[in-house]
């Protein structure tokens, strides 16, 4: 039933090294053996369920629509937020935060929106910082 290669792979994971062929290293070892087998069974016998499981979509969905279940009826809570319905209406505009611009047109024909506070105040009236020229007129 399991064949010399069972026998061997059991050998060496017990630290037997390589069996010598043509006698048992251990012939009081067969119960253990059998143990062995005994415990393999069932493993086999839930492989065997699993895949009948897999081979069959009804089983598949009853199996997890079950789990599923299992897991609502574990971790289901009433929900904490209120969803309601609001009629009113909402514009472009009232998704747009309101904040202080400064709008600078251009001769050239240039608009550019800058936010206020990027601005620095001018101490006592003076002329302010001057940047360099970006055009030259002619």
């Amino acid at each position: 039933m399991r064949g010399e290669s069972h026998e061997r792979a059991i050998l060496l994971q017990r630290g037997a090294g390589e069996p010598h062929l043509g006698h048992d290293p251990w012939p009081a070892d067969a119960a253990w053996t059998q143990r062995a087998g005994d415990r393999d069974g069932p493993v086999e016998e839930t492989i065997r369920e699993l895949e009948a499981i897999l081979s069959d979509p009804a089983r598949l969905r009853a199996v997890i629509s079950t789990e599923l279940e299992s897991v609502k009826q574990q971790h289901a809570e009433p929900r904490r937020t209120r969803v309601v319905h609001d009629p009113g209406e909402l514009f472009v505009e009232d998704l747009i935060e309101d904040e202080e611009l400064v709008v600078t047109l251009t001769r050239a024909g240039y608009i550019k929106a800058v936010q206020a506070d990027a601005f620095r105040a001018q101490a006592r009236g003076g002329r302010g910082v001057q940047g360099p020229s970006s055009r030259k007129r002619t």
